[in-house]
């Protein structure tokens, strides 16, 4: 609704919001990521990118979610400036997988 009426909230408090709904099928965490993925710049892929190396995995899942998001660009717009940069993510995602399967290893 904000972006309707031209505020732009920063990008701290749409993850706050997000995060405060840790479910990536809830309305909040998804218009948070629609949000941020429809502004296609380079700040918000920036900010994006930093928040791949938070502690918290529910940081982590945000940040690939919008970067994927900011990947696919603004679709009504026909914008998709980073979707060339879209390999980029899979080094993080393969060494995220191997966090996530050592420990699931060192649990047993």
């Amino acid at each position: 609704m904000e972006e309707r009426h031209g505020i732009r909230t920063s990008f701290d408090e749409l993850v706050a919001r997000a995060l405060a709904h840790p479910d990536r099928e809830h309305m909040v965490w998804s218009d948070v990521v629609f949000t941020l993925g429809r502004r296609v710049d380079e700040e918000t892929r920036q900010w994006s990118r930093d928040l791949l190396n938070h502690p918290g995995r529910l940081h982590r899942l945000l940040a690939a979610d919008l970067l994927l998001s900011l990947i696919i660009g603004d679709i009504v717009k026909g914008r998709a400036p980073f979707w060339e940069r879209g390999r980029e993510l899979v080094p993080w995602a393969e060494q995220e997988e191997a966090r996530r399967c050592w420990r699931s290893s060192s649990r047993r």
